[in-house]
């Protein structure tokens, strides 16, 4: 029994970027495609379909099996006069604190998926183009555009985009992934996560009170780490200065005609060694008041406990 009708039924003629394997230009070309809602109170049944135009035959698709209320994407040529192009990069960004137990900080990241697609419309029309867009697995769609359909069954999403005539557009489908690590607390995600949680109103208050008081123990730690790098570095400098003066004076030693410059030499040398005394006794000072630090500061972010995102 096969259902015989002639009726109207909502549909539109528009263009499908799929690339398709056995179709080798699809990978920068769409595909004319006819999309069109079985408004007939039947089933389909899986077959071709002829696609006119003003009385013009423009070509033949397949259609699946259709249930009755079901949409039908059905290509049946491909438009040479549009062209795409796409490119993915990779990020991660949006950080927040997942966990603090026992002194470690658990920070929960969004691992981000961008792909842009450029299409070009050579048309004299303005084209509404389907992009079909293959999903990351546990990914979640950000801020998709209006009108996006997200085919969890097929593992692929239609994302639309008008282009106008002989233009360009740029169209960014942005998939994101929860991931979670460990995080050092004196690293640059970690500052940025526990800021976020004290800028937020939901936060539990004493929580933010207890980050507050450990933060600026963090400051102070980072900030005196800074004054200890400028001196190690100074230091450094200075000894391979005062290496380079010793081996000058070795060099001229025999030398009498060069007094003068063998005391200038000495001077030199006995100044830099002073300065070096000088900056090795701040840097143990510093070193000494780091030690007492980093225990105040694992003190503090010991009695802190935080088991969920607010």
């Amino acid at each position: 029994m096969v259902m015989l009708l002639s009726r109207k039924v909502p549909g539109s003629a528009s263009f499908l970027f799929s690339p398709d394997p056995g179709v080798a230009d699809s990978t920068s070309h769409p595909f004319r495609v006819a999309r069109f809602a079985n408004k007939t109170g039947g089933t389909l049944e899986r077959g071709p379909i002829a696609v006119f135009e003003d009385g013009s035959f423009l070509g033949q698709g397949l259609v699946d099996p259709l249930p009755d209320s079901a949409t039908a994407t059905v290509p049946f040529a491909l438009e040479r006069a549009i062209a795409v192009d796409h490119e993915k990069k990779y990020d991660e960004t949006g950080e927040r604190i997942a966990k603090i137990e026992n002194g470690q900080l658990t920070v929960e990241r969004d691992s981000v998926s961008l792909t842009k697609y450029k299409i070009r419309n050579g048309t004299e029309k303005v084209a509404s183009v389907l992009v079909k867009h293959p999903r990351s697995g546990g990914a979640r769609l950000h801020q998709p555009p209006v009108g996006t359909e997200d085919n969890v069954g097929t593992g692929s999403a239609l994302v639309p985009i008008r282009v106008g005539s002989n233009v360009t557009s740029e169209l960014v489908v942005d998939e994101r992934t929860s991931v979670r690590r460990p995080e050092d607390w004196f690293g640059t995600v970690a500052d940025s996560a526990v800021k976020a949680y004290m800028a937020d109103a939901k936060s539990n208050r004493d929580t933010v009170q207890k980050l507050t008081a450990a933060w600026a123990l963090r400051i102070e730690i980072v900030q005196r780490l800074d004054a200890q790098r400028k001196l190690t570095g100074e230091r450094s400098e200075l000894t391979e200065s005062s290496e380079e003066t010793r081996r000058n004076l070795r060099a001229i030693e025999k030398n009498k005609a060069a007094e003068a410059l063998r005391v200038k030499l000495t001077t030199r040398l006995a100044e830099v060694a002073t300065r070096i005394d000088d900056l090795t006794k701040q840097v143990v000072e510093l070193d000494s008041k780091l030690a007492e630090l980093r225990v105040r500061f694992r003190e503090a972010v010991r009695e802190i406990k935080v088991t969920a995102a607010p």
